[in-house]
């Protein structure tokens, strides 16, 4: 979602007039925008850093997003010659970019050469009693199925063969009575563009419609689950609306419909209660589940949720040890799905450098190939350089 907020505010400079190209390189720019991170306190610390970076380069420096709005005092007190804001909104007004953007725009800002991303929907609805983004994003709105197909539509027009979606929470879309399946079919049968990934998307939102699309070859084989925990003690206590069981059923579900399918997962460690009953749970379900990636955070106690004044918080070093034993596992298991790769034949979307992303998000290697093909090639071990670093 950051990277999608900083493409629109990118686009909408490029589209004033006011920026002939958006740089890469920041230390070639007059002004440097710092889209900052709440979700844990290592984002804050970053955020920190890289202000205090670029503050040496006497450059004039605009920061927001998350960070900047959940902890809008602490970062005026400790960087009072920034410019600070708390909403796009007002970085527009500041601008004067108040007209709307063209339709069709010639130049156009991405974040990736050959994938473009598109926001659903913004905020959430949900309770999780660990998560800040609630409180900085506010309530689920859901953008117009207009809206949205507009944008697939800017993509196909600039050549983007793949499109992400993506959400605060994605799964969660509804619009004029309308779930996210329905939205998925909506895009496949009106667009043409080859491939739609889906970013993170929590459990509970999957139904049985959404199993019928998921058939379909142009949504990519890939399926990232904010799933937090293998124990059911723990996931009642983050006030999370499914059991390990649904995850169970779910893996299984998109392992039959797709059986080279990627489930990746997002895990919290550490979680205030959890002992080793119920960690050896979550390690279990992962490699029940032989997870094909895994993205492991200790617990963050992040300010005004619920979790940050629960009981029995787990010691800093016990949670590093947790995640670090995770991390090692969720390592293991990609080395096995990456070898299991071999001998298949892959559609590969190239990016840079000779390399591209099967649909299953996979880096694979093609020499001499071309940026924003499409190439099918039997992988090889010498075509995983993911594989080759291990």
């Amino acid at each position: 979602m950051n990277f999608v907020d900083s493409a629109n505010l990118a686009n909408y400079f490029l589209q004033k007039n006011l920026a002939e190209k958006i740089l890469k390189n920041p230390i070639k720019a007059e002004i440097i925008f710092i889209n900052s991170c709440a979700v844990t306190k290592n984002a804050v610390r970053k955020t920190f850093s890289e202000i205090s970076k670029f503050l040496k380069t006497n450059k004039k420096i605009i920061v927001f997003g998350c960070g900047a709005k959940i902890f809008y005092e602490e970062f005026k007190k400790k960087f009072p010659q920034i410019n600070i804001f708390r909403e796009i909104s007002e970085i527009k007004n500041f601008f004067k970019l108040k007209d709307k953007i063209k339709k069709n725009p010639k130049k156009i800002f991405n974040n990736f050469k050959t994938r473009f991303s598109i926001a659903i929907q913004n905020g959430c609805d949900e309770n999780c009693s660990f998560c800040i983004s609630k409180i900085a994003r506010g309530k689920s709105k859901s953008f117009s199925t207009e809206k949205i197909l507009q944008q697939i539509f800017l993509a196909q027009e600039n050549n983007f063969k793949e499109i992400i979606l993506t959400g605060i929470n994605l799964g969660s879309w509804n619009f004029e009575k309308k779930k996210f399946s329905d939205l998925l079919e909506i895009i496949l049968k009106k667009t043409s563009i080859p491939r739609i990934r889906l970013s993170s998307i929590y459990p509970q939102f999957l139904d049985n419609k959404f199993w019928k699309i998921f058939s379909n070859p142009r949504i990519c084989d890939y399926l990232h689950l904010s799933v937090q925990s293998g124990s059911k003690k723990i996931l009642q206590a983050m006030n999370r609306n499914y059991d390990p069981k649904k995850i169970l059923k779910i893996s299984a579900t998109a392992k039959k419909i797709r059986p080279n399918v990627a489930i990746c997962g997002d895990f919290i460690i550490g979680f205030p209660g959890e002992n080793e009953k119920n960690f050896l749970q979550t390690s279990q379900l992962i490699e029940k589940i032989k997870f094909a990636k895994l993205h492991v955070f200790p617990f963050s106690p992040r300010p005004k949720t619920p979790a940050q004044n629960f009981p029995q918080q787990i010691p800093q070093q016990e949670k590093k040890h947790r995640a670090e034993y995770l991390q090692k596992i969720g390592k293991k298991l990609r080395t096995e799905f990456l070898q299991n790769q071999i001998g298949k034949k892959l559609e590969v979307l190239v990016e840079n450098k000779n390399t591209g992303w099967s649909k299953n998000y996979c880096q694979i290697f093609i020499p001499d190939s071309k940026e924003n093909q499409v190439i099918e090639i039997k992988i090889t071990k010498k075509n995983l350089p993911e594989l080759i670093k291990m």
